[in-house]
Parts: C-alpha cells; sequence; structure tokens
C-alpha cells in the first residue's frame, strides 16, 4: 500500500469514534439548514448525487478535524 493510503487509514481509525459521533450530530445539523435552503427546488439524479458525495466528504473532514481538535484540548478519550 502506498505510504498516502497508509496514513489515511492509520489517522480515520485512530479518530473513528469521535468521527461517528460528531459526523451524526453535523449531519442532522445540515439536513435541517438544507431543508430550509433548497425547499422548492427540485434537482435531477446528476446532482443530487453530486451534493452527496460532495458533501460526504466535507463532512468527514470537518468530522475528523473536531475530533482531531477536541483531542488537542483534552479530549482525547471521548474520540479515540
Amino acid at each position: 500500500m502506498p505510504l498516502p493510503i497508509r496514513i489515511t487509514v492509520k489517522l480515520l481509525s485512530k479518530y473513528s469514534l469521535g468521527i461517528f459521533c460528531i459526523n451524526g450530530i453535523l449531519s442532522l445539523i445540515c439536513l435541517q439548514l438544507g431543508t430550509q435552503l433548497f425547499i422548492g427546488l427540485n434537482f435531477t439524479f446528476q446532482e443530487i448525487l453530486a451534493i452527496k458525495l460532495i458533501s460526504w466528504n466535507l463532512l468527514l473532514i470537518v468530522s475528523l478535524g473536531l475530533s482531531m481538535l477536541c483531542d488537542r484540548i483534552g479530549l482525547g478519550a471521548c474520540v479515540r
């Protein structure tokens, strides 16, 4: 396996608990915001697929960042 993939897998596995918990909370918040912002709009299948893929990646990055932040401020037991 290439080194960047190994580093990414180790990082995601280290903070998997924090990602799991924070991701659930953030996804509900984003769902409510998206429902209010995009009410009445119609999207094609390709647009919906693109929105989902981009939002999943952004949600993962934000959840990982918040997990790392929690670890740095002393809440490591909660996110590792």
